[in-house]
């Protein structure tokens, strides 16, 4: 098995708009093609190099709430359709936020609560 394109976590598809802030560029409302624990896909941000560091921010609405997530992100990989964000920095709300929107949107959201899991610190 080629474990260079193996992914670390479960990605679901997911379609919604965000602003990303750079140093050099801001953009709104640019749209979003998948998403993952450690990370996003967004669509159109085309001016942007890898390493290029950014504040993502973005609502997801639901029929009980509406959820704002404020993260820190990296361009990890940049094509002819947009660029693919490594989440750098969150707070614990984004990150309760993320997990929510994840879990609902999952074909299998046992896996996704797993993953999360995972990523918590060990008691000590």
């Amino acid at each position: 098995m080629d474990t260079k394109h193996q992914r670390r976590h479960t990605r679901i598809s997911f379609q919604t708009n965000v602003d990303l802030k750079f140093n050099n560029k801001g953009y709104s409302q640019c749209p979003t093609q998948d998403l993952c624990l450690s990370g996003m896909r967004v669509l159109d941000c085309l001016d942007q190099q890898t390493g290029d560091e950014c504040e993502i921010e973005f609502h997801q609405t639901g029929m009980v709430n509406n959820r704002l997530l404020r993260l820190k992100g990296e361009v990890v990989r940049v094509d002819d359709q947009g660029i693919a964000l490594v989440f750098t920095g969150m707070n614990f709300n984004s990150y309760t936020n993320l997990q929510s929107i994840m879990i609902d949107n999952a074909e299998d959201p046992f896996q996704i609560a797993e993953e999360f899991l995972e990523q918590l610190p060990a008691n000590q």
